[in-house]
């Protein structure tokens, strides 16, 4: 998780919640992708969202758009900047 922190650009995350986006996104591939049924999916937002609670003072569904998870790369930029696609 916190390689793909770290490979972000200062000029992408410039608030906290860019951050918790990314912390999301981060969240998602290395522990959400592995699980099989909705109801691990499901738990996992739960616990996400009571975490984004508890620490940072957000809700899930606040922070993501379109309430779906944000998907970040660095493959449609000539930099090499891991961006959000949205």
């Amino acid at each position: 998780m916190f390689e793909g922190l770290l490979l972000c650009h200062k000029s992408v995350i410039t608030n906290k919640i860019e951050f918790l986006r990314l912390w999301i996104h981060e969240a998602h591939r290395v522990y959400s992708d592995r699980f099989v049924t909705d109801q691990d999916q499901e738990l996992f937002v739960k616990i996400l969202n009571e975490k984004l609670a508890l620490y940072f003072d957000q809700v899930y569904h606040n922070v993501c758009v379109n309430r779906h998870p944000p998907i970040y790369s660095d493959l449609l930029r000539t930099d090499n900047i891991y961006e959000v696609r949205r």
